[in-house]
């Protein structure tokens, strides 16, 4: 009887730690150090999202690049922008992983951090189109794929058993920094409100261009950019940090000891930093065994034709909704809306990915999408504002919750190990998303119009529908059940047989 009460108050403490600290038991780890962790990696990531916020600087920046460089440029040469974000981020993932094996977490953090704000203040003295890409997509999407595996990294470390909630965080967080950048560019570029009134037509679409008095706002926008960029960076790299047992540790052992030995005296295993050489092989070998897995080629289509809409509206929303809604101050809070929901959403899926099933979770999405992709265009024509905030919400309720639930997945099916690679994999498919996206308009549009592309992109939504019932589920997503606390004494143990 003694040794049931004895077993139960273990359990009882057991799963109260577990509850407290995400999964890792109260002697590993510290709940306070982790949560300033959280927040350290959340404000960088609040500074990763200022690319994802192009639909609310398309107007301006092609108004300005218009003046300046080409007159004939227009809002789809710069349709590339989104796809090019998810595409350079995806490639340098797995260099961030590499970074922190060979350099100091803080120092690789606030190196890259510095580098971003550099290319961010020249892109403000860009004039052509070309430069102006350069310095602000594909440069500081390279280097923010490196800075986005960080707060990863660190999250993980400190609360293993809450990767959903915590991938939903900081995807949230890089989704809330559009919400902040979209307020800034209205405020420093149109704070009056001045409509468009510059019509350009081409084909069956029409679109509105600012005059000089406002786009000539847009280099001192890219300046405060820049600023607010650094400031928020370079505090959370401040507080970031992992877990000693996890920190990387140079692999010198003493001439005395052997290397288990040196291990077993400082109380932390040995880490190998592997050279580029055997860090690309070890890639290849990754990458040679993912390709040829059934239900990763599935994963990777499913994510390439359900993310279309989503896409689409993060860039067109306000050229679109200018069709019906003359006010820059209202489609700049539909963006704003737009972010609010895709951060509730990545918070939303990822931590139900917890409790519930991948497939649960993405039959939801998917059907749902395609209800909101084929009432879109008739709703709107309706011409009421808060019906066309709403289907707006819906999309990016429903969309967001890819970018939280796919991490998950590709880090429970595939293990750590393997994880930066296949993650970088995986977040290709968004990105060719957003190039076939790319690619629908430029062809599409001119002929078909908005009405019949949203019929299009209904067709695209589908596909999905058709591959998922193939895939399968090995990992069920859930918290693991709790386990009982290591033995230390014959006495532990027969505690530990009373719990069983």
């Amino acid at each position: 009887m003694l040794r049931s009460l004895v077993g139960s108050e273990m359990c009882i403490r057991d799963r109260y730690q577990r509850r407290v600290h995400g999964g890792r038991m109260a002697g590993n780890t510290n709940l306070r150090e982790g949560i300033v962790v959280v927040f350290g990696c959340s404000c960088i990531l609040l500074t990763l999202g200022l690319n994802y916020a192009w639909g609310a600087l398309a107007n301006y920046v092609t108004s300005y690049l218009r003046e300046h460089d080409n007159p004939n440029l227009s809002i789809e040469d710069f349709v590339l922008v989104l796809p090019a974000n998810a595409l350079c981020m995806s490639s340098t993932i797995p260099f961030g992983y590499l970074l922190l094996q060979h350099f100091p977490l803080r120092g690789v953090a606030i190196s890259l951090v510095l580098a971003n704000t550099f290319f961010l203040i020249v892109s403000a003295y860009c004039k052509s189109f070309w430069p102006f890409v350069l310095c602000f997509i594909f440069i500081p999407n390279f280097i923010n794929g490196a800075i986005s595996y960080i707060p990863i990294y660190c999250n993980w470390k400190y609360f293993p058993n809450k990767k959903g909630l915590l991938s939903g965080i900081s995807f949230g967080a890089m989704n809330l920094s559009t919400l902040m950048f979209k307020l800034v560019s209205f405020y420093t570029v149109n704070p009056n409100d001045n409509l468009p009134t510059i019509e350009v037509r081409k084909g069956n679409s029409v679109h509105y261009y600012f005059e000089k008095n406002i786009y000539e706002n847009v280099p001192y926008m890219l300046r405060v950019f820049a600023a607010i960029y650094f400031v928020l960076a370079f505090f959370g790299c401040l507080l970031i940090k992992v877990p000693k047992e996890y920190e990387y540790r140079p692999v010198e052992t003493s001439s005395i000891r052997s290397a288990e030995e040196e291990q077993a005296f400082n109380g932390q295993p040995q880490v190998h930093r592997q050279t580029v050489g055997e860090w690309l092989e070890e890639a290849y070998d990754i990458l040679k065994e993912v390709v040829k897995k059934k239900d990763f080629i599935l994963l990777f289509v499913c994510g390439l034709f359900s993310t279309q809409i989503g896409f689409f509206m993060r860039i067109c929303y306000k050229s679109y909704g200018f069709l019906y809604y003359r006010d820059d101050q209202y489609l700049t809070l539909v963006g704003t809306m737009m972010t609010v929901t895709g951060t509730i959403a990545r918070l939303l899926w990822g931590g139900l990915l917890d409790f519930w099933t991948f497939k649960r979770i993405y039959w939801t999405m998917i059907i749902s999408l395609l209800l909101f992709t084929i009432t879109t265009h008739p709703i709107t024509e309706l011409g009421k504002a808060s019906l066309y905030t709403l289907w707006v919400f819906g999309i990016n309720l429903f969309e967001g919750g890819h970018f939280s639930t796919f991490p998950v997945v590709a880090m429970h099916t595939y293990g750590e190990k393997k994880f930066h690679i296949v993650y970088c994999i995986l977040l290709y498919s968004f990105g060719f998303s957003g190039l076939l996206v790319y690619l629908t308009i430029l062809t599409c549009l001119p002929i078909l119009g908005y009405g019949y592309l949203f019929v299009v992109f209904s067709v695209i939504q589908t596909v999905p529908m058709f591959i998922l019932p193939f895939y399968t589920e090995k990992f069920k997503y859930r918290n693991p059940p709790l386990e009982a606390p290591r033995s230390t004494s014959n006495d532990s143990s027969n505690k530990q047989e009373a719990l069983d």
